[in-house]
């Protein structure tokens, strides 16, 4: 999990793609709705559908299943 709050954060994201092209852009962000998966037993897209952390894993599935299908 990438939180973007934090600097060091944000420049490693940007310094390990920079080296890295062919590593996945997309990432699971740091929010409290992916800790709450635990509790709530199902995945943040059921609980929180409009949340940051779905957008997130959403985004990430996209670029998952696009270099599947690719």
């Amino acid at each position: 999990m990438v939180d973007r709050r934090k600097k060091l954060h944000r420049e490693l994201v940007l310094d390990f793609h920079k080296d890295n092209s062919e590593i996945m852009r997309a990432f699971a962000g740091y929010h409290s709705e992916v800790e709450r998966m635990g509790s709530c037993r199902a995945p943040v897209q059921v609980f929180a559908k409009g949340s940051g952390a779905s957008r997130g894993f959403n985004l990430l599935w996209d670029e998952i299943s696009g270099k599947l299908l690719s």
